[in-house]
C-alpha cells in the first residue's frame, strides 16, 4: 500500500486546485505519466483505488514510455489539451514554469488545502525554480548508494572506506579481484574493472 501512497498524494493535491463543483457534479481528470511496465502497473492500481474511494472523481489514464515522452507534453500544451496532472522531470521543471504552463502551489499550502507539515523542506525546495514559488511535489526520492559484500572484502583482507572516491573504489575492485576471483560483470562505468 505504501508505493501508492506518493501517487494518491499526488491525486488528492490536485483535487484540492479543483475550483469548488457542486456536490452532484462528477469531475474528470487526466492524467500523464512515463516509466515501466511495473510504474505503470501501480499506478493504474493507485488509480483504481483513488477512484474507489473518491466515486465522484474519475481519472482518464495516459501512459508513455520515456522516448517521445516531452513531445507528446509540448504538442499537448500547443493545442491546449495537457492532461491535468503530468509526471515532471527536474530538468524540465524551469521550463515549464516560466512558460506558464504549471501551476503554483504556495497558495494551497498557505490555506492547508495542501498539508505539507510532514513533507521535508528539501522536497519542497526541489519543486521550486530559483524563487519562492513551488511549482512541483516530488512523489519519490533517489538517493546514491554503495553497497558491498563484507564477506569478500573480509576475504581479500580490505577494508570498505567510509566516503571512497571513485579511484578508491576501482582500486579496492581490482585488489579484492586479484585476491578472491570474485568479480562483478555490472559495476557500471568501470570498463574491465571486477570486484
Amino acid at each position: 500500500m505504501k508505493r501508492f501512497s506518493s501517487f494518491l498524494l499526488a491525486l488528492l493535491m490536485l483535487v484540492a486546485l479543483l475550483p469548488a463543483a457542486g456536490a452532484d457534479d462528477p469531475v474528470t481528470l487526466r492524467i500523464l505519466w512515463w516509466g515501466s511496465q511495473t510504474r505503470h502497473d501501480l499506478t493504474m492500481a493507485a488509480i483504481e483505488k483513488f477512484m474507489e474511494k473518491n466515486p465522484d472523481i474519475k481519472i482518464e489514464a495516459e501512459y508513455t514510455s520515456w522516448d517521445g515522452y516531452w513531445e507528446k507534453v509540448a504538442t499537448q500544451i500547443a493545442g491546449g489539451v495537457l492532461p491535468d496532472v503530468i509526471q515532471m522531470d527536474h530538468a524540465y521543471l524551469a521550463q515549464y514554469s516560466q512558460a506558464g504552463v504549471l501551476e503554483v502551489l504556495n497558495p494551497y499550502f498557505e490555506s492547508g488545502a495542501i498539508d505539507i507539515s510532514d513533507v521535508a523542506q528539501g522536497v519542497i525546495d526541489a519543486g521550486k525554480c530559483g524563487g519562492d514559488e513551488v511549482y512541483a511535489l516530488s512523489t519519490g526520492t533517489n538517493a546514491l548508494v554503495t553497497m558491498y559484500r563484507k564477506d569478500v572484502l573480509d576475504q581479500a583482507g580490505v577494508v570498505m572506506p567510509m566516503e571512497p572516491t571513485i579511484e578508491e573504489l576501482a582500486e579496492l575492485s581490482r585488489k579484492v579481484y586479484e585476491a578472491t576471483g570474485h568479480h562483478n560483470n555490472n559495476f557500471n562505468g568501470f570498463d574491465g574493472v571486477r570486484y
